[in-house]
């Protein structure tokens, strides 16, 4: 369903990068982000509780190489 949502997207903003990942953005918050089914929690062995991860920090810790990535599949398509 998010590449679907992504398809979208292209569609209806392929002459501006910049709605196109605002456009993305919102996606992904939707699909990804904190939901239990799609986070990592990492500790140590001394630590109870640890930090949870999910994917969209994932994803947003290398936005601008994933949305550069995306603008060339959709555009060399």
């Amino acid at each position: 369903m998010f590449a679907k949502g992504c398809d979208e997207a292209y569609k209806r903003f392929k002459h501006s990068k910049d709605d196109f990942a605002e456009e993305v953005r919102h996606e992904l918050m939707y699909y990804f982000w904190s939901k239990c089914e799609w986070e990592v929690e990492v500790c140590d062995l001394w630590r109870e509780k640890g930090s949870k991860i999910d994917v969209y920090q994932q994803v947003m810790l290398n936005w601008t190489v994933f949305i550069d990535y995306l603008w060339n599949y959709y555009n060399n398509n």
